[in-house]
C-alpha cells in the first residue's frame, strides 16, 4: 500500500493517500458528463435485436422504481445472452444485477455481485468502477467502515478509475472520514479535490463537497480563506460569480449556526468546547452568527450590481429569524428591507409589479411576527395600499397572538368590501375560527351554509357538529357527503366508523365497516377498515363477518 495519510477505523489504522491532483490524467479519459445507470447510447446500438428487446424490459421496470423486477430481467439477460460476442455488455448487465439487489437493501448479496465484477470485468472501466463505488458504499451502510474506506481510497488512487464521475463520491467520503478524525487540512483537501475536478462531471457531489468546505471557513470565521478559495484574480469583478460565492456562504450559514449543530468538533486550531473558559456553546454560536452577518452585509453591493437586492435581503432576514438574535441589526436589515419596498411599490408602473410588492411585504410581515416584532409587522402590514390585503395580513398578526375577537372584528370589515375574492376568503376564515378557535360552532354552521361551496363546506360543518358534540348531526352529513359526492362516498363512510368508536358503539361499528367492505372494498381505506373490524372480532372472540366476508 501506498505510504499517505492515516487515520483510525475503530482499532485499526488504514491508509489514505493523496495522490489524486487537480487536472493530472490516469489510464482513461476523463468524463465531463453525470454518472447514469442507463446504458449509453454507443453501447446500446451494440445491442442485437433480441438483446436489446430484454434490456428495454428491465430497464422500464428501473425507471419505475421497481428494482426487483428489473434485477430479474436482468438476470434472464445473463441466462440467455451468456455467450455474448460482447464482454462489456455481460459487464454493465451483471453489475446491474447488483446495483438492483442494494437499492433493495439486499447489500450482502450485492456486494458479492459487485465483487465478481471486479474479478471477471476488471477491465471494463466504466462498469468496474460502478461496481467498486457501490461495493464501498454497501460495506458502508452495513457499517462496515474499513473495508468500504479501502474500496474508496482505491478508487481515488486508481488510474484507471480516478477520473470516473463515481470517483467524486469516493473522495467526498474520504474527507469526511478525514473530518471526523480531525484531520481539517486533509479533509479540507479532498474536498476541494472533488469541487475543481468534478463540478461537470457530477455536479451532485461538487455541490455537496462545496457546502462542506464553505462550512469549514464559516465555522473558523475565515472569510478571507473562503474568499480566496472560490474568488481567483480573474473573477475579482466577476459580480454574476461574487454574488454566487454569496449565496454559497448564505445556504452553509444556515446549517453551520444552528444552535443544534454548534459549537463545531474541535480542530486543532479551535480546541475543544469551552476551553480555557471559553464562551458557552450558545454564546459561540451567537458570535460566530453575528462574524458571518457582518461579512455577508460586505457582500451587497455584489447583489446591487446584479439587480437583485431582494435576494439579498432575502437571505439577511431569513439568517435574522432562524439563526441571530440581534436587535440592533434586525432592525437596520428591516428599516432598510422597508425602504428598498417602499421605493419599488412607488416604482411599481402596473397592478403585476405592485401585487409583486405587496406579496413581498406580506412575507416580511411574517418574518417579523416569527421574531415576536409585533409593532414593525403591524407597520409593515399597513404599508400594503391594496385595503383588504393590508387588514388581512393585519388580522393574521391578530390571530398569531390569539386575539380572536379583534381578529373577527377585521374580517368583518373585510367583507364589506367590493373584492368578492377577499370577501369569500374572509368569510371562510372566520367561520375557521369560530370552529377551530372559539367554540363558537352555531355561527361557524351559518356562515359555512352561507358560503356553500360543498363538498368542502359539508366537510367542515361535520366537523363542526362533531367539535360541538352533535355526534348525530355529524352523521348525518356525512352522510349527505357519501351521498352526493361519489369520489368523497369513501372517506365519509370511513369518517363514520371513526366516530362510532369513538362513541364506544360497537354494534354500529360492525356494522359499518361491513357496509364499507361491501361498497367501497377497493378505497384506499379498505385496509384500515378491515383493521378495524378485526379489533372488533378479537375482543367479541369471532363471528362478526358475514359470511363470504
Amino acid at each position: 500500500m501506498n505510504s499517505g495519510f492515516w487515520i483510525l477505523c475503530g482499532s485499526v489504522s488504514l491508509c489514505l493517500c493523496g495522490a489524486v491532483k487537480c487536472g493530472e490524467t490516469g489510464g482513461g479519459a476523463v468524463r465531463n458528463a453525470p454518472w447514469t445507470w442507463a446504458l449509453p447510447g454507443e453501447r446500446y446500438k451494440q445491442l442485437g435485436v433480441f438483446e436489446r428487446a430484454q434490456y428495454d424490459k428491465a430497464a422500464a421496470f428501473f425507471k419505475n422504481n421497481d428494482y426487483r423486477a428489473a434485477g430479474s430481467e436482468f438476470e434472464k439477460f445473463k441466462v440467455q445472452f451468456q455467450d455474448s460476442a460482447l464482454n462489456s455488455t455481460l459487464a454493465y448487465v451483471n453489475f446491474m444485477c447488483g446495483y438492483c439487489l442494494y437499492l433493495t437493501k439486499e447489500r450482502h448479496a450485492a456486494i458479492k455481485v459487485f465483487t465478481e465484477v471486479l474479478d471477471y470485468f476488471k477491465n471494463e472501466t466504466e462498469d468496474a468502477a460502478a461496481a467498486l463505488f457501490f461495493k464501498g458504499l454497501a460495506q458502508l451502510d452495513n457499517g462496515d467502515t474499513r473495508p468500504g474506506l479501502q474500496c474508496m481510497q482505491q478508487m481515488a488512487e486508481d488510474k484507471k478509475f480516478r477520473h470516473h464521475p463515481l470517483a467524486a463520491g469516493a473522495l467526498r467520503r474520504l474527507a469526511e472520514s478525514f473530518w471526523k478524525q480531525k484531520q481539517t487540512e486533509t479533509a479540507l483537501k479532498y474536498w476541494k479535490q472533488v469541487c475543481a475536478d468534478f463540478a461537470k462531471a457530477n455536479p451532485e457531489e461538487a455541490k455537496e463537497a462545496r457546502n462542506s468546505v464553505a462550512s469549514v471557513y464559516l465555522r473558523n470565521g475565515d472569510y478571507a480563506g473562503y474568499e480566496n478559495w472560490l474568488v481567483g484574480e480573474a473573477d475579482r469583478e466577476n459580480v454574476p460569480h461574487r454574488r454566487w460565492v454569496a449565496l454559497v456562504a448564505g445556504d452553509a450559514a444556515l446549517e453551520v449556526f444552528d444552535q443544534n449543530n454548534f459549537p463545531p468538533p474541535p480542530t486543532p486550531s479551535r480546541g475543544g468546547e469551552g476551553a480555557g473558559g471559553g464562551p458557552t456553546a450558545k454564546e459561540a454560536q451567537q458570535q460566530g452568527a453575528h462574524a458571518y452577518f457582518t461579512w455577508f452585509k460586505t457582500q451587497k453591493p455584489w447583489f446591487e450590481k446584479s439587480k437583485d437586492l431582494w435576494s439579498y435581503y432575502d437571505r439577511c432576514i431569513n439568517f435574522l429569524v432562524q439563526r441571530l438574535n440581534d436587535k440592533k441589526d434586525r432592525d437596520e436589515t428591516v428599516n432598510e428591507v422597508s425602504a428598498f419596498l417602499k421605493a419599488a411599490r412607488e416604482g411599481a408602473k402596473d397592478e403585476p409589479a405592485r401585487q409583486g410588492v405587496h406579496h413581498k411585504l406580506s412575507w416580511l410581515v411574517d418574518r417579523l411576527c416569527e421574531m415576536g416584532d409585533w409593532t414593525q409587522a403591524q407597520l409593515c402590514a399597513g404599508s400594503i395600499t391594496d385595503a383588504p390585503y393590508s387588514a388581512y395580513k393585519n388580522y393574521e398578526i391578530l390571530g398569531r397572538r390569539q386575539k380572536w375577537k379583534e381578529g373577527v372584528a377585521l374580517l368583518e370589515e373585510i367583507e364589506k368590501s367590493a373584492n368578492q375574492q377577499w370577501v369569500e376568503r374572509a368569510k371562510e376564515e372566520r367561520a375557521r375560527v369560530y370552529r377551530e378557535f372559539t367554540g363558537e360552532y352555531e355561527l361557524a354552521i351559518k356562515l359555512y351554509r352561507e358560503i356553500d361551496k360543498p363538498p368542502g363546506t359539508l366537510w367542515n360543518i361535520q366537523d363542526a357538529y362533531k367539535r360541538w358534540g352533535k355526534l348525530k348531526e355529524a352523521l348525518t352529513t356525512l352522510t349527505e357527503i357519501e351521498n352526493s359526492f361519489p369520489d368523497q362516498a369513501a372517506a365519509s363512510a370511513w369518517r363514520k366508523a371513526q366516530y362510532l368508536e369513538e362513541a364506544g358503539d360497537k354494534n354500529a361499528v360492525v356494522a359499518q365497516c361491513r357496509r364499507f367492505l361491501k361498497l367501497y372494498k377497493a378505497a384506499p381505506e379498505a385496509g384500515a377498515v378491515q383493521q378495524l373490524l378485526k379489533k372488533y372480532i378479537l375482543q367479541t372472540g369471532g363471528g362478526v363477518f358475514d359470511k363470504g366476508e
